[in-house]
Protein backbone atom coordinates (compact mmCIF):
# COMPACT_ATOMS: atom_id res chain seq x y z
CA UNK A 1 0.00 0.00 0.00
CA UNK A 2 2.92 2.50 1.03
CA UNK A 3 4.40 0.98 -2.29
CA UNK A 4 1.87 2.05 -4.26
CA UNK A 5 1.00 5.92 -2.87
CA UNK A 6 4.26 6.53 -3.42
CA UNK A 7 4.46 6.33 -7.23
CA UNK A 8 1.04 7.81 -7.26
CA UNK A 9 2.95 10.85 -5.71
CA UNK A 10 6.14 11.11 -8.00
CA UNK A 11 3.91 10.72 -10.82
CA UNK A 12 2.04 13.72 -9.43
CA UNK A 13 5.06 15.78 -9.01
CA UNK A 14 6.20 14.67 -12.63
CA UNK A 15 2.76 16.19 -14.42
CA UNK A 16 2.93 19.06 -12.17
CA UNK A 17 4.88 21.03 -14.26
CA UNK A 18 8.87 23.10 -14.07
CA UNK A 19 9.79 24.02 -10.62
CA UNK A 20 10.97 27.68 -10.28
CA UNK A 21 14.28 26.86 -10.33
CA UNK A 22 14.20 25.42 -13.82
CA UNK A 23 12.14 28.04 -15.35
CA UNK A 24 15.18 30.56 -14.12
CA UNK A 25 17.68 28.27 -15.49
CA UNK A 26 15.75 28.40 -18.53
CA UNK A 27 15.05 31.77 -18.60
CA UNK A 28 19.22 32.22 -18.05
CA UNK A 29 19.95 29.93 -21.19
CA UNK A 30 17.98 31.64 -23.05
CA UNK A 31 19.16 35.16 -22.34
CA UNK A 32 22.65 33.88 -23.07
CA UNK A 33 21.76 32.62 -26.01
CA UNK A 34 20.03 36.20 -27.18
CA UNK A 35 23.18 38.07 -26.08
CA UNK A 36 24.75 35.92 -28.07
CA UNK A 37 23.04 36.37 -31.30
CA UNK A 38 22.87 39.98 -30.53
CA UNK A 39 26.77 40.51 -29.98
CA UNK A 40 27.41 38.24 -33.59
CA UNK A 41 24.97 40.69 -35.08
CA UNK A 42 26.44 43.87 -33.87
CA UNK A 43 30.02 42.49 -34.85
CA UNK A 44 28.49 41.60 -37.96
CA UNK A 45 27.17 44.61 -38.53
CA UNK A 46 30.16 46.37 -37.91
CA UNK A 47 32.40 44.02 -39.92
CA UNK A 48 30.06 45.05 -43.01
CA UNK A 49 29.86 48.39 -42.46
CA UNK A 50 33.47 48.62 -42.47
CA UNK A 51 33.57 46.81 -45.84
CA UNK A 52 31.18 48.48 -47.31
CA UNK A 53 33.48 51.98 -46.53
CA UNK A 54 36.39 50.10 -47.58
CA UNK A 55 34.69 49.29 -51.19
CA UNK A 56 33.34 52.68 -51.53
CA UNK A 57 36.30 54.81 -51.01
CA UNK A 58 38.58 52.02 -53.50
CA UNK A 59 35.87 52.39 -56.11
CA UNK A 60 35.68 56.78 -55.98
CA UNK A 61 39.78 56.76 -55.64
CA UNK A 62 39.58 54.43 -58.62
CA UNK A 63 37.31 56.60 -60.66
CA UNK A 64 39.01 59.75 -59.58
CA UNK A 65 42.40 58.74 -60.26
CA UNK A 66 41.29 57.39 -64.27
CA UNK A 67 39.60 60.93 -64.48
CA UNK A 68 43.09 62.59 -63.79
CA UNK A 69 45.43 60.06 -65.93
CA UNK A 70 42.66 60.49 -69.09
CA UNK A 71 43.36 64.39 -68.19
CA UNK A 72 46.84 63.75 -68.50
CA UNK A 73 47.22 61.70 -71.67
CA UNK A 74 44.72 64.65 -73.13
CA UNK A 75 47.82 66.74 -72.71
CA UNK A 76 49.82 65.24 -75.47
CA UNK A 77 50.33 67.39 -78.36
CA UNK A 78 49.54 70.59 -76.31
CA UNK A 79 52.78 70.02 -74.44
CA UNK A 80 54.73 71.32 -77.56
CA UNK A 81 53.34 75.21 -75.94
CA UNK A 82 55.26 75.22 -72.86
CA UNK A 83 57.50 78.03 -72.51
CA UNK A 84 59.37 78.91 -69.73
CA UNK A 85 60.82 82.26 -69.16
CA UNK A 86 64.19 82.17 -67.90
CA UNK A 87 66.45 85.01 -67.28
CA UNK A 88 63.75 87.38 -69.25
CA UNK A 89 63.95 85.20 -72.93
CA UNK A 90 61.94 82.39 -73.74
CA UNK A 91 63.75 79.12 -73.42
CA UNK A 92 63.21 77.20 -76.65
CA UNK A 93 64.50 73.64 -75.44
CA UNK A 94 62.18 71.06 -75.40
CA UNK A 95 59.64 72.87 -77.32
CA UNK A 96 58.48 72.41 -81.13
CA UNK A 97 59.89 74.65 -83.45
CA UNK A 98 56.32 74.90 -85.25
CA UNK A 99 55.42 76.22 -82.17
CA UNK A 100 55.15 79.97 -82.36
CA UNK A 101 58.38 81.25 -81.33
CA UNK A 102 57.19 84.54 -79.63
CA UNK A 103 54.39 83.12 -78.08
CA UNK A 104 55.12 82.51 -74.22
CA UNK A 105 53.46 82.47 -70.66
CA UNK A 106 51.33 78.96 -71.61
CA UNK A 107 51.95 75.49 -69.81
CA UNK A 108 50.57 72.41 -70.86
CA UNK A 109 50.96 70.98 -67.16
CA UNK A 110 51.76 72.90 -64.23
CA UNK A 111 52.11 72.17 -60.75
CA UNK A 112 51.55 73.78 -57.61
CA UNK A 113 52.86 73.54 -54.18
CA UNK A 114 51.13 76.52 -52.28
CA UNK A 115 50.87 76.77 -48.40
CA UNK A 116 48.33 79.19 -48.47
CA UNK A 117 46.03 76.71 -50.96
CA UNK A 118 45.71 73.90 -47.98
CA UNK A 119 42.35 74.00 -46.06
CA UNK A 120 42.51 74.29 -42.26
CA UNK A 121 41.28 70.79 -41.50
CA UNK A 122 44.31 68.84 -43.50
CA UNK A 123 46.85 70.95 -41.08
CA UNK A 124 45.40 71.02 -37.61
CA UNK A 125 45.67 68.83 -34.43
CA UNK A 126 48.44 67.06 -36.43
CA UNK A 127 47.16 65.92 -39.63
CA UNK A 128 49.78 68.36 -41.50
CA UNK A 129 48.74 67.20 -44.62
CA UNK A 130 49.76 69.80 -48.03
CA UNK A 131 48.01 68.56 -51.08
CA UNK A 132 49.11 69.54 -54.29
CA UNK A 133 47.22 71.23 -57.27
CA UNK A 134 47.46 70.47 -60.35
CA UNK A 135 46.87 72.41 -63.83
CA UNK A 136 46.09 70.71 -67.35
CA UNK A 137 45.44 72.42 -70.68
CA UNK A 138 43.22 69.69 -72.32
CA UNK A 139 41.61 69.00 -75.71
CA UNK A 140 38.25 69.58 -75.10
CA UNK A 141 37.72 68.50 -78.63
CA UNK A 142 36.47 64.99 -77.70
CA UNK A 143 38.70 64.18 -81.22
CA UNK A 144 36.85 66.36 -83.23
CA UNK A 145 39.07 68.59 -85.62
CA UNK A 146 37.68 71.83 -86.78
CA UNK A 147 38.33 73.28 -89.99
CA UNK A 148 38.83 77.10 -90.12
CA UNK A 149 36.99 78.79 -93.03
CA UNK A 150 38.53 82.27 -92.59
CA UNK A 151 40.51 84.73 -90.41
CA UNK A 152 40.59 88.57 -90.91
CA UNK A 153 43.13 89.72 -88.19
CA UNK A 154 41.29 88.70 -84.86
CA UNK A 155 38.42 87.34 -86.22
CA UNK A 156 37.96 84.02 -86.87
CA UNK A 157 34.85 82.26 -88.94
CA UNK A 158 34.02 78.56 -88.52
CA UNK A 159 31.11 77.86 -91.11
CA UNK A 160 29.21 74.19 -91.13
CA UNK A 161 29.62 73.20 -95.16
CA UNK A 162 33.57 73.62 -94.74
CA UNK A 163 33.80 70.98 -91.91
CA UNK A 164 35.32 67.95 -93.15
CA UNK A 165 33.69 65.15 -91.16
CA UNK A 166 29.83 64.62 -90.28
CA UNK A 167 30.59 64.57 -86.32
CA UNK A 168 32.29 68.00 -87.21
CA UNK A 169 29.09 69.66 -88.34
CA UNK A 170 27.07 67.88 -85.98
CA UNK A 171 28.76 69.02 -83.10
CA UNK A 172 30.10 72.45 -84.26
CA UNK A 173 26.56 74.50 -83.36
CA UNK A 174 24.89 72.12 -81.67
CA UNK A 175 27.40 71.09 -79.04
CA UNK A 176 29.04 74.43 -76.24
CA UNK A 177 33.14 72.84 -77.25
CA UNK A 178 33.66 76.61 -77.54
CA UNK A 179 33.09 78.06 -74.79
CA UNK A 180 32.73 81.75 -73.88
CA UNK A 181 36.31 82.22 -72.97
CA UNK A 182 38.70 79.95 -73.42
CA UNK A 183 41.89 78.58 -75.66
CA UNK A 184 41.98 77.89 -79.11
CA UNK A 185 45.21 76.02 -80.69
CA UNK A 186 45.46 76.52 -84.25
CA UNK A 187 47.32 74.49 -86.57
CA UNK A 188 48.24 75.10 -90.34
CA UNK A 189 48.64 72.55 -93.49
CA UNK A 190 52.42 73.52 -93.18
CA UNK A 191 52.77 72.62 -89.48
CA UNK A 192 53.04 76.10 -87.91
CA UNK A 193 50.84 76.42 -84.61
CA UNK A 194 49.81 78.40 -82.00
CA UNK A 195 47.49 78.92 -78.89
CA UNK A 196 45.13 81.99 -78.27
CA UNK A 197 42.55 82.72 -75.72
CA UNK A 198 39.51 83.49 -77.58
CA UNK A 199 36.13 84.30 -77.22
CA UNK A 200 32.69 83.70 -78.58
CA UNK A 201 30.79 86.16 -80.35
CA UNK A 202 28.08 84.69 -82.44
CA UNK A 203 26.27 81.24 -82.61
CA UNK A 204 24.14 80.80 -85.78
CA UNK A 205 22.61 77.60 -87.30
CA UNK A 206 25.50 77.36 -89.73
CA UNK A 207 28.22 79.10 -88.34
CA UNK A 208 30.23 79.79 -85.37
CA UNK A 209 32.80 83.39 -84.71
CA UNK A 210 35.31 83.36 -82.35
CA UNK A 211 37.42 86.66 -81.32
CA UNK A 212 41.02 86.12 -80.71
CA UNK A 213 42.41 88.04 -77.52
CA UNK A 214 45.59 88.74 -79.75
CA UNK A 215 46.94 88.33 -83.75
CA UNK A 216 48.01 85.11 -84.89
CA UNK A 217 51.68 84.27 -84.92
CA UNK A 218 53.68 86.34 -87.38
CA UNK A 219 56.85 84.28 -86.67
CA UNK A 220 57.90 81.51 -88.91
CA UNK A 221 57.86 80.90 -92.62
CA UNK A 222 55.52 80.87 -94.10
CA UNK A 223 53.14 83.24 -91.02
CA UNK A 224 50.42 81.56 -89.53
CA UNK A 225 48.42 84.53 -89.84
CA UNK A 226 49.19 84.85 -93.63
CA UNK A 227 48.59 81.16 -94.29
CA UNK A 228 45.58 80.76 -92.01
CA UNK A 229 43.71 84.08 -93.37
CA UNK A 230 41.99 82.15 -96.48
CA UNK A 231 40.79 79.33 -94.39
CA UNK A 232 42.11 75.64 -94.56
CA UNK A 233 44.08 75.76 -90.95
CA UNK A 234 42.83 73.40 -88.18
CA UNK A 235 41.50 74.70 -84.98
CA UNK A 236 41.01 72.82 -81.76
CA UNK A 237 39.07 73.94 -78.31
CA UNK A 238 40.88 73.84 -75.28
CA UNK A 239 40.29 73.91 -71.56
CA UNK A 240 42.82 74.98 -68.45
CA UNK A 241 41.48 72.46 -66.36
CA UNK A 242 42.62 72.38 -62.44
CA UNK A 243 42.62 69.46 -59.43
CA UNK A 244 42.38 70.95 -56.05
CA UNK A 245 41.42 69.75 -52.52
CA UNK A 246 38.84 71.89 -51.38
CA UNK A 247 36.39 72.58 -48.16
CA UNK A 248 33.05 72.05 -48.83
CA UNK A 249 30.77 74.73 -49.78
CA UNK A 250 26.96 75.23 -51.11
CA UNK A 251 28.33 75.65 -54.86
CA UNK A 252 29.08 72.12 -54.73
CA UNK A 253 25.58 70.24 -54.25
CA UNK A 254 27.05 66.93 -54.63
CA UNK A 255 30.08 67.24 -52.28
CA UNK A 256 29.50 66.07 -48.25
CA UNK A 257 28.63 69.75 -46.30
CA UNK A 258 29.37 68.66 -43.41
CA UNK A 259 32.15 70.42 -40.75
CA UNK A 260 35.23 70.18 -42.27
CA UNK A 261 34.84 67.67 -44.88
CA UNK A 262 36.84 68.18 -48.14
CA UNK A 263 36.99 66.76 -51.49
CA UNK A 264 38.92 66.39 -54.82
CA UNK A 265 37.30 68.51 -57.35
CA UNK A 266 38.44 68.85 -61.03
CA UNK A 267 37.52 72.40 -62.37
CA UNK A 268 38.28 74.91 -65.12
CA UNK A 269 39.80 77.49 -64.80
CA UNK A 270 39.28 81.02 -67.11
CA UNK A 271 42.27 81.15 -69.37
CA UNK A 272 42.76 85.15 -67.95
CA UNK A 273 41.63 85.62 -64.47
CA UNK A 274 42.45 82.27 -63.48
CA UNK A 275 39.10 82.26 -61.74
CA UNK A 276 37.19 79.09 -61.53
CA UNK A 277 33.88 79.04 -63.35
CA UNK A 278 30.77 77.06 -62.67
CA UNK A 279 31.46 74.06 -64.80
CA UNK A 280 33.13 71.46 -62.22
CA UNK A 281 32.95 68.07 -60.60
CA UNK A 282 33.16 66.40 -57.62
CA UNK A 283 35.42 63.44 -58.46
CA UNK A 284 36.30 62.19 -54.50
CA UNK A 285 34.39 63.17 -51.40
CA UNK A 286 36.26 63.10 -48.23
CA UNK A 287 39.77 63.22 -50.02
CA UNK A 288 42.63 64.65 -47.64
CA UNK A 289 45.77 64.13 -49.82
CA UNK A 290 46.77 64.80 -53.92
CA UNK A 291 50.19 64.86 -54.77
CA UNK A 292 51.91 64.42 -58.31
CA UNK A 293 55.73 63.75 -58.96
CA UNK A 294 57.37 62.96 -62.45
CA UNK A 295 59.52 60.55 -63.61
CA UNK A 296 62.89 62.60 -65.95
CA UNK A 297 65.54 61.77 -68.38
CA UNK A 298 68.13 63.50 -66.96
CA UNK A 299 70.91 63.40 -69.60
CA UNK A 300 73.15 66.32 -70.48
CA UNK A 301 72.08 68.70 -73.26
CA UNK A 302 75.92 69.61 -73.64
CA UNK A 303 77.88 69.60 -76.74
CA UNK A 304 79.31 66.24 -77.42
CA UNK A 305 77.24 64.42 -74.27
CA UNK A 306 75.67 60.98 -74.79
CA UNK A 307 72.42 61.60 -76.85
CA UNK A 308 70.67 58.39 -75.20
CA UNK A 309 67.98 58.90 -72.67
CA UNK A 310 69.02 58.41 -69.06
CA UNK A 311 66.22 57.94 -66.69
CA UNK A 312 67.55 56.53 -63.19
CA UNK A 313 65.85 54.86 -60.76
CA UNK A 314 64.04 57.27 -57.43
CA UNK A 315 66.31 57.21 -54.66
CA UNK A 316 63.70 57.41 -52.38
CA UNK A 317 60.38 56.09 -53.99
CA UNK A 318 58.66 56.56 -50.49
CA UNK A 319 58.53 59.93 -50.79
CA UNK A 320 56.46 62.44 -53.33
CA UNK A 321 59.57 63.90 -55.56
CA UNK A 322 60.72 62.35 -58.30
CA UNK A 323 64.00 60.59 -59.81
CA UNK A 324 65.58 64.41 -60.03
CA UNK A 325 66.75 65.69 -56.94
CA UNK A 326 65.51 68.62 -55.83
CA UNK A 327 63.99 70.34 -52.86
CA UNK A 328 60.30 70.96 -54.81
CA UNK A 329 58.92 68.61 -57.23
CA UNK A 330 57.56 71.73 -58.74
CA UNK A 331 60.81 73.67 -59.42
CA UNK A 332 61.74 70.52 -61.79
CA UNK A 333 58.19 69.82 -63.58
CA UNK A 334 57.39 72.99 -64.27
CA UNK A 335 60.52 74.35 -65.58
CA UNK A 336 61.29 71.08 -67.65
CA UNK A 337 58.45 69.35 -68.61
CA UNK A 338 60.18 68.22 -72.15
CA UNK A 339 61.72 65.90 -69.26
CA UNK A 340 58.64 63.68 -68.41
CA UNK A 341 58.91 60.23 -69.07
CA UNK A 342 56.06 59.14 -66.76
CA UNK A 343 53.93 60.32 -63.45
CA UNK A 344 52.59 59.72 -60.60
CA UNK A 345 49.66 60.08 -58.98
CA UNK A 346 48.93 59.94 -55.19
CA UNK A 347 45.11 60.13 -53.56
CA UNK A 348 43.89 59.39 -49.90
CA UNK A 349 40.61 59.15 -48.72
CA UNK A 350 38.92 59.30 -44.97
CA UNK A 351 36.51 57.55 -43.35
CA UNK A 352 32.86 59.86 -43.10
CA UNK A 353 33.38 59.59 -39.45
CA UNK A 354 35.69 58.75 -36.60
CA UNK A 355 36.22 55.14 -35.19
CA UNK A 356 35.97 54.82 -31.34
CA UNK A 357 38.17 51.54 -31.32
CA UNK A 358 40.58 53.68 -33.79
CA UNK A 359 42.63 55.60 -31.67
CA UNK A 360 46.61 54.96 -31.90
CA UNK A 361 48.33 55.25 -35.29
CA UNK A 362 52.02 54.01 -35.89
CA UNK A 363 53.39 57.52 -37.30
CA UNK A 364 51.12 59.85 -35.43
CA UNK A 365 53.65 60.89 -32.54
CA UNK A 366 56.30 61.46 -35.98
CA UNK A 367 57.32 64.35 -37.43
CA UNK A 368 55.62 65.44 -40.39
CA UNK A 369 58.25 65.39 -42.65
CA UNK A 370 59.16 61.71 -41.54
CA UNK A 371 55.91 60.22 -42.13
CA UNK A 372 55.48 58.44 -45.32
CA UNK A 373 52.38 59.52 -47.77
CA UNK A 374 51.46 56.17 -49.30
CA UNK A 375 51.39 54.55 -46.02
CA UNK A 376 48.98 57.12 -44.32
CA UNK A 377 46.14 55.16 -42.02
CA UNK A 378 44.49 57.47 -39.95
CA UNK A 379 42.69 61.26 -39.34
CA UNK A 380 42.15 63.13 -36.85
CA UNK A 381 39.00 65.19 -36.73
CA UNK A 382 38.65 66.52 -33.36
CA UNK A 383 41.11 66.23 -29.89
CA UNK A 384 38.02 65.22 -27.75
CA UNK A 385 38.82 62.29 -25.54
CA UNK A 386 37.43 59.04 -26.42
CA UNK A 387 36.33 59.78 -30.06
CA UNK A 388 39.02 57.72 -32.12
CA UNK A 389 40.60 58.57 -35.58
CA UNK A 390 39.41 58.79 -38.87
CA UNK A 391 40.69 55.64 -40.89
CA UNK A 392 42.51 56.99 -44.35
CA UNK A 393 43.11 54.55 -47.08
CA UNK A 394 46.18 55.58 -50.14
CA UNK A 395 45.47 54.78 -53.90
CA UNK A 396 48.75 55.53 -56.17
CA UNK A 397 48.78 55.19 -59.99
CA UNK A 398 51.63 55.68 -62.84
CA UNK A 399 50.42 57.34 -65.47
CA UNK A 400 53.13 57.22 -68.96
CA UNK A 401 53.35 59.82 -71.25
CA UNK A 402 54.79 58.27 -74.25
CA UNK A 403 52.27 61.32 -76.48
CA UNK A 404 54.06 64.16 -74.80
CA UNK A 405 56.80 66.04 -76.88
CA UNK A 406 60.16 65.05 -75.89
CA UNK A 407 62.20 68.51 -77.38
CA UNK A 408 64.34 66.04 -79.48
Amino acid sequence: MSVRMGRQRINMRSQGGFTFVELLVALLFAGIVMVAAYLVFITASRQYYAQEQIVQMQESMRFALEYVKNDLRSVGRLSVVNGIELGGRVDLVGRDPRFCSTRSGHRAIELLERPQDTPESLIRFGNNLRPDRLRLLVDRSEGVTYTISRVNRRQVLLNLTDQRTQKARESLTRFMYFSDRAYVHIVSPSGQSDLVVAEVRSRGDDEVELRLSDDLCLAGEPALAAECAPGGCLITPVQLVEYAILEATPEFELAPQTDDATFLVRRTLDPVSLEPSEDAMVLAPYAVNFQVWASYDTRSLAVGADPRPIIPQDQDPTDDRGNWTTERESQILNERPQRIRGLNVMLAIRTPREDETFRVAPDQAMAAGDRIGADRSWFELSQDAGTGLARVMTLKTEVETPNMYRGE
